[in-house]
């Protein structure tokens, strides 16, 4: 009995994700094409509703109103019934006690995928050794300016041996930024000031904290193919948005377009450090040719108040709209 119930349950919720995801992305896709909403930190606010919002939507809505179900409601999970799909008469049959076992087995393993990104993460900082000022002051030089540009104390510089140009920035409570040997050999002081400038830029949007929560709703929601599109698509939008605050720590915009062409091409021919670390933690990156193209663009005029605004009026319409589908 206790095996039917969840593998009802689980039924329910996998039909409400799938279903709920879609109906956010397509309120939320109008939004920003009818409101033409162009920055990347703003649409990436956006991009979340579909992923957090069908996540706790139906748990709440269960909780507040236990007869929801017995409501006219549009009941899209009659469409899909993974007991009807698991036996067929004549052919296979899955008991709903197998079955609930092995669904269990599989979140609970990409739950463990989860906590060992995290911890990888975490052993970073014994992994590779420690940049001192007193081994390279005129990194320290440029460091020390671009953190002051946004008054916070420099995060602390790992070395990576790797010859090719590698910087990226992690951690949680407490900020690192990995550069490779090849990095501090190659780039020249405004170069490097345009490579620090990003990675500080990820540092305060704590896209860290981001992006270890994008990997944990994918590993989660496996079944959902628009949450594995949602990921890439808000990371891309945060390497957007890193290059904007570059730019507006007082990078030129031609400068910076040449540094992503220069650190790009050698990224991708960096093996040690480019895919040990930002591939796996981080994903795909935005390309370079975007990420130029959008340096060089002008940003459209700010309108941070309408546009929060407008998040509020779609995160609300999102709940109270999502209620009646299930």
């Amino acid at each position: 009995m206790f095996e039917t119930s969840l593998l009802r349950s689980l039924n329910i919720y996998l039909v409400e994700n799938l279903s709920h995801t879609v109906l956010s992305i397509a309120l939320v896709a109008v939004m920003l094409a009818l409101f033409r909403i162009q920055h990347p930190a703003t649409r990436i606010r956006f991009l979340l509703l579909p992923v957090v919002v069908p996540i706790i939507a139906s748990p709440i809505y269960y909780l507040l109103f236990p007869e929801r179900y017995e409501l006219a409601l549009l009941r899209l999970d009659k469409w899909i019934n993974i007991e009807t799909l698991l036996n067929r008469p004549g052919q296979w049959s899955v008991s709903p006690k197998l079955l609930t076992i092995l669904i269990l087995a599989v979140i609970s393993f990409l739950l463990f995928r989860s906590v060992l990104t995290l911890l990888a993460v975490l052993a970073l900082p014994r992994r590779f050794p420690r940049l001192t000022e007193l081994e390279n002051p005129q990194f320290y030089a440029v460091l020390n300016l671009v953190s002051g540009k946004v008054g916070m104390k420099p995060p602390t510089v790992l070395l990576s041996p790797d010859m090719g140009i590698v910087c990226c920035a992690f951690g949680f409570k407490r900020s690192y930024i990995i550069i490779s040997r090849g990095a501090l050999e190659q780039l020249s002081l405004a170069e490097l000031e345009s490579v620090l400038a990003h990675e500080v830029g990820h540092i305060c949007r704590r896209d860290g904290w981001l992006a270890f929560a994008l990997v944990t709703f994918r590993n989660i929601l496996f079944f959902n193919p628009a949450i594995h599109l949602l990921y890439h698509r808000i990371l891309r939008d945060a390497e957007l948005a890193a290059d904007d605050m570059a730019i507006h720590l007082g990078s030129s915009r031609l400068a910076y377009a040449a540094s992503l062409v220069k650190v790009g091409h050698s990224w991708r021919q960096s093996s040690t450090l480019g895919s040990d670390v930002t591939r796996c933690f981080l994903g795909r990156r935005a390309p370079i040719k975007a990420r130029v193209l959008h340096a060089l663009k002008e940003p459209p005029v700010a309108r941070t108040a309408r546009d929060k605004r407008l998040l509020y009026i779609t995160a609300v319409s999102l709940a109270v709209g999502l209620f009646f589908v299930c």
